[in-house]
């Protein structure tokens, strides 16, 4: 079984407890200007992805079957979601591959603050160890027709070594919850990992929930 918490780090071992999913993370508290300057004149595009990204990251993204439900008129989020069970669907790390269809613990995630003109979010996630909060305020949000994707940059920690990483969620929202939900972390700037303990950039592991559906626990007003 697949750790979380070694989502963003080298695959070593894979038979330890579920745990949380960035092992120390937190985001920036604003948008950064190129942000700003891809909110304020989006059409909800993977080329804008590109930009808000990079090139390396959105390849790797699609390559492991992440669907971009493009658009600028994503549903109506507000809300937690509980994925369960959190299931290792894709990966392009070394030594995964044997863990694919793997998992049996959650991650809630959590959408607020959704400005449509802006194409802004903000999104929450924790893991079921409770340990961990990954926050991305001002998230990019694209999508029409029901389905969407929510786009964050988190910065994770471990030790004292931090890099930048990235969070992608996409399905279609239903009166239920989301169906066919993806999750997909990867990272973006490991800062030149002097220690060796991340994994590579632009290099990532995709989760489904195992049952289809990740349904919605609670409602919030934007």
């Amino acid at each position: 079984m697949l750790s979380l918490h070694s989502l963003f780090n080298r695959a070593r071992t894979y038979y330890v407890i579920l745990g949380s999913l960035f092992v120390l993370g937190c985001s920036s508290d604003t948008v950064n200007e190129v942000d700003e300057e891809v909110f304020a004149t989006s059409e909800g595009t993977i080329a804008e992805l590109r930009k808000f990204y990079n090139d390396g990251f959105v390849d790797t993204m699609i390559s492991l079957g992440f669907k971009v439900n493009e658009g600028k008129t994503p549903p109506n989020l507000g809300g937690s979601f509980l994925i369960t069970p959190f299931v290792l669907n894709a990966s392009n790390i070394d030594g995964d591959q044997d863990n694919i269809g793997e998992g049996s613990g959650d991650y809630q995630a959590t959408f607020s603050n959704q400005n449509n003109d802006m194409l802004s979010i903000d999104f929450l996630g924790n893991s079921n160890s409770g340990q961990q909060l990954d926050e991305g305020n001002g998230s990019f949000v694209i999508g029409s027709n029901g389905s969407f994707g929510v786009f964050a940059k988190t910065t994770t920690k471990l030790g004292s070594s931090t890099a930048v990483t990235a969070v992608a969620i996409s399905g279609t929202l239903t009166a239920t919850g989301i169906e066919n939900v993806q999750f997909f972390g990867a990272m973006l700037d490991d800062n030149g990992d002097p220690q060796k303990i991340f994994i590579e950039n632009n290099s990532g592991r995709m989760y489904i929930d195992g049952d289809g559906l990740a349904e919605k626990v609670s409602s919030q007003t934007n």
